[in-house]
């Protein structure tokens, strides 16, 4: 499970990254689209190989650990298809929420 924790932990650290390096809002998307979809294929493979030590772990997985991965994926690609400015309002949005 540490592997797993730590590809959550490179993730979070190359969207920073992206945030901080990009200043354009669709190539930031982009970029960070492309990046969660490569944690994903990783954690994909890494289940495959691996299994679980016990259902409680599983549970953690699919309820704790791959929901945020995922719904990263699904804001970035839903507004990046929409107006630039809608992105931007909706990223806006979500920093001053969280």
């Amino acid at each position: 499970m540490s592997d797993i924790n730590n590809l959550c932990q490179k993730l979070d650290n190359d969207l920073k990254q992206i945030d901080n390096d990009c200043s354009d809002i669709l190539k930031k998307s982009e970029r960070s689209i492309y990046c969660i979809e490569s944690c994903l294929k990783q954690l994909k493979e890494y289940i495959y190989q691996n299994t679980f030590s016990n259902q409680e772990e599983e549970i953690e997985f699919f309820k704790k650990i791959k929901p945020p991965v995922y719904s990263r994926l699904i804001f970035l690609s839903k507004y990046s298809t929409s107006n630039p400015s809608d992105l931007t309002a909706a990223i806006n949005l979500r920093k001053n929420i969280y």
